[in-house]
């Protein structure tokens, strides 16, 4: 092909790009990478994903991309490979893009994908994966979800685990101090980590944690709040205090079989207040007879009545 034909190729070929003509592109250049990709994103968008990720890697088997171009490959694979519904198969998709290239960002989205499926320990190890490569400038986000990880591995034991408890503070602290540079504590973060304080059993501090996120009203997170800050001074023998949340938990939620329990066991041993234990009691009776779908059964909440009565 001498020098006009040429050029009058590459003229051809880009007045087809433009138009986002790719199959007229693939014509005159099956192997044409950028109407490829083109073709590969149009079936993404079409959410033929499968198709799309077929196309990608008949792609990268041409072995004719840059870093640039495989960089914007691997980003839509991994698009296509989050919407699809079988673990396995988005991890193999997630383990083949890391292979050819270990941005932080691939690390993050495996990780979401183990941290969705209760893969815990996956997702800390690649969460760290990422953390490493973003060497001095961590994203709080990654911290965040990392620190969610530490925390459910550590519940997911009937003991809860105090070092992956002690990790999750650790990074949602971290989390912390980045957002405040440029913006108020966040209450979501400040209850995680009362959250794992709690479970640490440091309920004092984890008490100025739950003090410090109810500053800023959320209902949704302020009921929960209430509730375990309200066992935090149960636990320290406050029992003033632990009524009192425990009450801000019944306004939201005045059948919660569990926290009208212990406002009547608080009644108990702080007020020396029998009476309204006793109304407590009968209220958490009066819901399981009539409503199956509580927490307590019959026969548990006899032992419930029967615990508060040898305070009397």
């Amino acid at each position: 092909m001498d020098k006009f034909e040429e050029k009058k190729k590459e003229l051809t070929i880009s007045d087809h790009l433009k138009r986002g003509n790719f199959s007229k592109i693939l014509e005159i250049d099956p192997e044409n990478v950028d109407a490829l990709i083109g073709v590969a994103i149009k079936l993404k968008n079409s959410k033929e994903y499968q198709k799309a990720l077929s196309k990608f890697n008949e792609i990268l088997g041409l072995n004719k991309i840059d870093d640039e171009k495989m960089r914007q490959v691997l980003k839509v694979m991994a698009k296509c490979a989050d919407q699809l519904d079988e673990i396995d198969e988005i991890i193999k998709i997630y383990d083949q893009i890391i292979d050819l290239k270990p941005y932080p960002d691939f690390f993050v989205g495996r990780a979401n994908h183990f941290y969705d499926n209760n893969r815990y320990l996956e997702a800390i190890d690649d969460f760290t994966k990422a953390l490493e490569k973003q060497d001095d400038d961590p994203s709080e986000v990654t911290l965040e979800f990392r620190g969610h990880s530490y925390l459910l591995e550590a519940l997911t034991y009937q003991n809860p685990d105090k070092e992956n408890l002690e990790n999750a503070i650790n990074d949602y602290t971290e989390a912390i101090k980045i957002h405040s540079s440029y913006d108020s504590e966040p209450t979501n973060l400040l209850y995680e980590r009362g959250r794992a304080k709690y479970h640490l059993e440091s309920y004092q501090k984890a008490i100025e944690d739950f003090t410090k996120a109810l500053e800023k009203e959320d209902d949704d997170l302020s009921k929960v709040i209430y509730e375990l800050r309200g066992h935090c001074f149960y636990m320290l023998d406050d029992y003033q205090n632990a009524i009192n949340d425990f009450t801000e938990k019944l306004k939201y939620d005045p059948e919660d079989t569990e926290t009208l329990f212990y406002r009547a066991q608080s009644y108990v041993r702080g007020e020396k207040n029998y009476q309204l234990a006793i109304d407590d009691s009968r209220k958490i009776f009066e819901i399981i007879t009539d409503k199956d779908t509580f927490k307590f059964t019959k026969a548990s909440t006899l032992k419930i009545l029967d615990s508060i009565s040898k305070f009397i």
